[in-house]
């Protein structure tokens, strides 16, 4: 039993190593295209010395005193590191280096991991609203194990999420960027110029005491009923107009009418002529309303009463025949009998 449980944590403990072995494994790190130096690691460094640098078990530099004997001058500055003018992923690996006195004694030596990745591309801020907040979001192709850099209005903040979790105003300008494993480039400057409103916010609002949401359709409803209600009034004070109009003008026809009058036939129904129109006496007409007329005066009892002259007869028309007497014929047959016993 004790043997199997040392061999388990003898296996757990290699796996924690290797994990911190694999995750320092890199001493360097850089990006293809940059230019860094690979520190020798050693202070006190003479011209005299002999210095050797070795790329996975390939000698790519010597040098013994002032002599070049592998590699460029320029491949080596005063301290003994190794320069790389424009990395490439096949410079990526171990770099070992060595160095001895004139004599042949080793004086130092050294080991350094160099890692070389593609250049992440730049990432982008989008800002949206989420439930009446500002979210603000660094997108990159890949977010696995990466360290985020925020930049708000240009200064540098301690945020490190994908997710920008600090208030905002508005035009304030968002900057990111990702730092693991490579840096990558600042991505640009994107102003906030989104307003968010959410229902709770709404919810939580109060227009003269009670819910908002409730007094704003109150008064809608409440705006559309006086809205109807003026149409109606304008309608009926129009019809009111019309009808009004319509009566005075039936009015004025009426009273037209009536103090206009007929005109009388020039011929009677037998196709005589009509009798003239008698007149008005205009001392009767001089007294006002309220006057009684003057009396007229009474006429003599033995007044004969004239009789109109006879119609005028025409030469077409024969005057009606005068009514004759009837005549009795006489009874000469009383006495006689029956027709059929006379001879």
């Amino acid at each position: 039993m004790n043997f199997k449980a040392g061999v388990t944590l003898l296996f757990l403990c290699g796996l924690v190593i290797f994990h911190i072995e694999d995750c320092n494994a890199c001493d360097l790190i850089a990006t293809v295209g940059d230019s860094l130096n690979i520190p020798l690691k050693f202070m006190s460094l003479s011209q005299n010395d002999e210095i050797k640098w070795t790329h996975d078990n390939k000698l790519i530099f010597k040098r013994a005193k002032t002599k070049i004997i592998k590699g460029n001058r320029e491949s080596v500055n005063e301290k003994g590191d190794f320069i790389i003018q424009s990395a490439e992923e096949t410079h990526a690996g171990t770099y070992i280096f060595q160095v001895y006195n004139s004599d042949g004694t080793s004086k130092a030596s050294g080991t350094v991991t160099l890692c070389v990745h593609e250049m992440l591309p730049k990432p982008v801020v989008n800002i949206t609203c989420d439930k009446g907040k500002v979210v603000v979001k660094c997108d990159v192709q890949n977010t696995k194990d990466q360290i985020f850099i925020w930049y708000h209005n240009g200064v540098k903040t301690s945020e490190n999420e994908q997710i920008y979790i600090r208030d905002v105003k508005n035009n304030d300008k968002l900057e990111c960027e990702v730092e693991k494993p490579i840096k990558s480039h600042r991505s640009d400057a994107v102003p906030v110029l989104v307003k968010c409103t959410s229902e709770s916010t709404l919810a939580n609002k109060t227009l003269f005491g009670f819910d908002f949401r409730i007094m704003v359709g109150i008064l809608a409803t409440g705006g559309f009923l006086v809205l109807v209600l003026m149409i109606v009034l304008v309608t009926c004070a129009c019809q009111s107009c019309k009808r009004q109009a319509k009566r005075l003008a039936d009015e004025d026809e009426l009273r037209l009418n009536f103090h206009t009058p007929p005109k009388r036939s020039t011929h009677t129904a037998r196709g005589q002529p009509a009798p003239p129109v008698p007149q008005e006496d205009p001392e009767v007409s001089n007294y006002e309303v309220d006057d009684p007329p003057p009396k007229a005066q009474s006429r003599a009892k033995n007044q004969q009463r004239i009789r109109p002259p006879p119609p005028s007869v025409d030469d077409d028309e024969s005057p009606p025949p005068l009514p004759q007497p009837r005549k009795k014929a006489p009874n000469t047959k009383k006495n006689q009998g029956p027709l059929y016993m006379q001879p």
